[in-house]
Order: structure tokens, then C-alpha cells, then sequence
């Protein structure tokens, strides 16, 4: 009788074995040392798939649970190659697209473009230097010190300041003419990078405005069965000085220095553009999911890491709200973690108005699920950091509480909004009678009363849970500027814990 070994298991097992060496970090898809390490757990895995069919069948399943995709070909190629992979494309639950983008505005416009890079040598690159001098200098004191030597920084700061002032020289002089060989040779490589960068963005605006990146995508995710979450990202892609060799390869690699030329931009670093620039990648927030459920795919889950500026949305594009409602009708999961209101060249007025209607409309449509569990949404506006906690920034939430039917929830999260009381009874009124995690934060009552209010989340709460978590930096009515000891009765109050009658009935407020 042969001894029992481990491929003597049931199937069932093996697989939990398995399990436990998962790894839920994103896959970057075509591996760059410079900005992904494999982890430990994940190389466990990938061994595991060679030892025999059975491992590679099992552990396949659990290679990749997450995969980032960009907006290029190498990328789509890349999601196209694990979906015909039939365990592989097992394995993944969750897309995270990365929307940093090249604005046509840079690549039409040399001065516009190199005005641009030149900033960002001294914003970025210099001053990425600059700190790593000051750990230098104040090392011995708990501070680490880096890992290349302090001249180099040094010699980095220089040619990023001789790079600055070559290109303002050239911005500078009449008819744009360069004074000596130096200069032309430092001007020879900011045409180049533009070269480069114009390349990239034809890319990148081809594959969006002619459908081929969402059908693509779609395609993929047909392929993968356990597919049903999104998550929309940028601020990936902004450069940074590697970590991993010398400061000085930013110099002297021309493949370096290129993929800083040539790197896509945040949504915020687009809204500051001067001048000002479309977003063309912000239609994708509606497109794909719209795509996925006309290719009969389900979808979820949506996580959007920050919503763009309204003044540079592709408005030229139609954007069918009733398709994208209907697309979200199955969604139990969203989140929303920041909103750029402000820090544009074009003001955005906070009344409601088209760029609110624009916002409400996204919103609205992606919230009117049935289905929903857990909601997570901050209005935080990442470009007033200065007025962040100021009610009178708060994003007024307008129209968005009638369109919302909530009797799933389970958990809601909410922050930096301000509603009336009758905007809010609206809100508190579309929501279930088992909510199990209630946060309520930097929320402001523009006029009315909080009494109410309380009771309403009081008889949704879930029974002996104590579902309201967190309430915090809640203002008006009753409560005034903020007044800590009430705010933290009303939550046990909602609780129902310690906390019997409503603390603010009866209280005066300000209408």
C-alpha cells in the first residue's frame, strides 16, 4: 500500500491550502522593478503552479484576485493573455483602471508642454532631491539616511536647475530662439520627449473616443468569471525618481528620462493645467460600466478613488444616465473617496448649477440601486485642504437624497456634504431597517433641526449592534459649531444605548 501524500487530498482542500498564500495586492500586469515587487505569498503561488497539473489548476485560481489595467495597448494585451487562460482568468475578481491621461492640449502646443515639464523638474524631481539632502544632513538624529550617496542628489539638483532655466531662457527669448550649443542641446531633448509624448497621446485618445479600450476591456472580463468589481484610479503613473538606482539615472538614462517626458497626468494635475484641458478619460466612469451590461455582465462593485472637476468633462460626449442606471441596478458595493471641486482655472459655484447637475446626474444614476450593501462616499475636495473642515466647502447635496432606495444597507459612510433638513429626512428616508455600520461625518445641517433625524436612524439601526460607529464634526441646528458632548449623546442615542430620549427634542436652533 502506497504511503499517503499530499496530492492524495481532496480537491477541496488542497485549494485551502492553497488559499492561505493568496495575495490580495494588485498585479501590475507587465512587471517594472521600479514600481511593483512581487510579494512573497504571490511567488509561493507561482512555484506551486509548476510542480504538477493539479497544483497549477488549483493555484492558477489564486494568482491574481486584482489587475491593473492602463489606457495603452501593452496593457490590453497583457488582460487579454490572462483571460485566455482559463484558471488564471478564474483567479481574478476585481479591475482597477488607471485614468491618468495626456491631454491633447500638451501635445499640440510645445511651449504649453515644456512650460509643463520644466515646472515639474523643480516641483517634482529637484525637490524629491532637496528632501533626501536634508535626511543627509540630519542623519545620526532618528532620521534614515538614503541609500545614494549625498553628491549624487546634489549633481541631480543641478541639472534639473540648469534643464529648468535652458527651457525658461528658450520660453522666454523673442521668436523662441536659443542662444548657444548648450541650451540647443538641452531644448533638443525637451522636442524630443515632446515627440514622444504626442505618440502616447494619440495612443491613449484612440483607444477612448473610438470605443477599442472599453471593448477590449469587456471582452476580457467576459472571460472571467468571477469578475464583477471596477475600480477607476489615477495618480499612478506620476512620475518619481526610482527607488532602486542611483538619482542620477534620471540623467544619464534616456529611457529614464523619457518615461518622465512622456508620463500621463493626474486628474488634478489636468485641472490645474493653465489654460485649462478636457479630460477624456472621465467618460469611462459611465462607458465601461454601461459596456459591461449591454454585454450581459454583471457588475457589483465600483470604487472611483476621485471624481473629476465638472469644467473638464468631455461634455461633446453624450452621456446616457437611464443606460447607466440600469447598468448599476445589480451594484451592492460603492465607493467614492475624493471629489475635485475647486483648484481650476474655472470656478466651480456651488449652487446647484450644470457642474452639480452633471455630478448628481453620475451620482444618481450609479446609487439608484436596489441592491446596495455598503456605501462609502467622502465629498472631500483634495484641492482645499486649507478649508477642508469648513462647513460653508461642504458639497451640498441638492437632488442627490430623492433618487436614493436603500433597502439592503448595511453600512453607510458619509462625509463632507451638507444638506437641509428636509434634504436629509429624504436621505435618512430611503434607507433599510438593519443598518449595521452608520458613519456620519464633517456633515453640515444648512438649515433646520437634527432632532428628527435622530429618529429616524434610531428605528433603521440594526437591534443590539450599536451600528452608529462614528458620528463627528456633525454642525447646525442643534448642535451649533460643534458641540461634542450632544453629538456623542445623539449617538448612543441612535444606539440605543445608555441614551433613552432624544437629547436634541426640544432643544432651540437656528433656522
Amino acid at each position: 500500500m502506497e504511503p499517503i501524500h499530499i496530492l492524495n487530498l481532496p480537491e477541496d482542500i488542497l485549494y485551502d491550502i492553497f488559499k492561505y498564500f493568496q495575495c490580495n495586492n494588485i498585479h501590475r500586469g507587465l512587471f517594472d522593478g521600479t514600481r511593483y515587487e512581487d510579494t512573497t505569498n504571490r511567488q509561493t503561488v507561482k512555484t506551486a503552479r509548476l510542480v504538477c497539473r493539479l497544483f497549477n489548476q488549483l493555484a492558477s485560481r489564486l494568482l491574481c484576485p486584482s489587475i491593473q489595467v492602463r489606457i495603452d495597448h501593452d496593457s490590453l494585451d497583457f488582460l487579454t493573455k490572462v483571460s485566455e487562460s482559463i484558471f488564471v482568468a478564474e483567479s481574478v475578481y476585481s479591475i482597477e483602471i488607471v485614468l491618468d491621461y495626456r491631454p491633447r492640449e500638451l501635445a499640440e502646443d510645445l511651449l504649453r508642454f515644456g512650460n509643463h515639464r520644466a515646472r515639474q523638474l523643480i516641483t517634482n524631481v529637484h525637490n524629491e532631491c532637496e528632501q533626501n539632502i536634508n535626511m543627509w544632513e540630519r542623519g545620526g538624529y532618528g532620521i534614515e539616511i538614503p541609500d545614494y550617496p549625498y553628491s549624487d542628489y546634489r549633481q541631480l539638483m543641478d541639472y534639473c536647475s540648469e534643464m529648468h532655466s535652458a527651457w525658461s531662457g528658450y520660453a522666454a527669448a523673442e521668436n523662441n530662439l536659443a542662444e548657444d550649443a548648450i541650451s540647443l542641446e538641452k531644448l533638443e531633448i525637451f522636442r524630443q520627449g515632446h515627440r514622444e509624448y504626442i505618440q502616447k497621446h494619440e495612443e491613449q485618445f484612440q483607444l477612448i473616443t473610438d470605443g477599442s479600450f472599453v471593448n477590449r476591456l469587456v471582452s476580457a472580463m467576459s472571460g472571467m468569471s468571477h469578475c464583477a468589481s471596477v475600480r477607476f484610479v489615477d495618480c499612478e503613473d506620476c512620475y518619481s525618481i526610482p527607488s532602486n538606482a542611483s538619482p542620477l539615472t534620471f540623467r544619464d538614462d534616456t529611457l529614464e528620462f523619457s518615461r518622465f517626458m512622456t508620463a500621463p497626468l493626474s486628474w488634478r494635475d489636468i485641472n490645474r493645467l493653465d489654460g485649462g484641458a478636457e479630460n477624456v478619460s472621465a467618460k469611462l466612469l459611465w462607458e465601461l460600466p454601461i459596456a459591461l451590461h449591454n454585454a450581459g455582465l454583471i457588475l457589483r462593485s465600483i470604487f472611483i478613488r476621485r471624481f473629476p472637476h465638472p469644467n473638464w468633462y468631455p461634455v461633446n460626449y453624450p452621456a446616457p444616465w437611464t443606460n447607466l442606471s440600469a447598468a448599476c441596478q445589480h451594484l451592492s458595493e460603492f465607493h467614492l473617496e475624493s471629489i475635485i471641486l475647486r483648484g481650476s482655472s474655472k470656478p466651480f459655484d456651488p449652487l446647484l448649477g450644470r457642474e452639480q447637475a452633471l455630478i448628481e446626474q453620475y451620482m444618481g444614476a450609479v446609487l439608484s440601486s436596489e441592491a446596495l450593501e455598503v456605501i462609502v462616499i467622502s465629498f472631500q475636495d483634495i484641492d482645499t485642504i486649507a478649508s477642508l473642515y469648513r462647513p460653508s466647502t461642504y458639497y451640498r447635496a441638492g437632488l442627490l437624497p430623492e433618487a436614493i432606495n436603500w433597502p439592503r444597507i448595511k453600512r453607510l459612510d458619509i462625509s463632507h456634504i451638507s444638506f437641509s433638513q428636509v434634504e436629509l429626512e429624504n436621505f435618512c428616508s430611503g434607507l433599510g431597517y438593519k443598518i449595521e455600520d452608520i458613519r456620519l461625518c464633517y456633515m453640515a445641517l444648512r438649515s433646520g433641526s437634527w432632532a428628527g433625524i435622530l429618529d429616524m436612524l434610531r428605528e433603521r439601526a440594526a437591534k443590539k449592534r450599536q451600528s452608529c460607529k462614528y458620528l463627528y464634526e456633525l454642525t447646525g441646528g442643534e448642535l451649533g459649531q460643534q458641540n461634542t458632548r450632544l453629538i456623542e449623546e445623539s449617538r448612543d442615542y441612535v444606539n440605543g444605548v445608555r441614551v433613552t430620549e432624544n437629547p436634541l427634542m426640544g432643544r432651540s436652533y437656528s433656522t
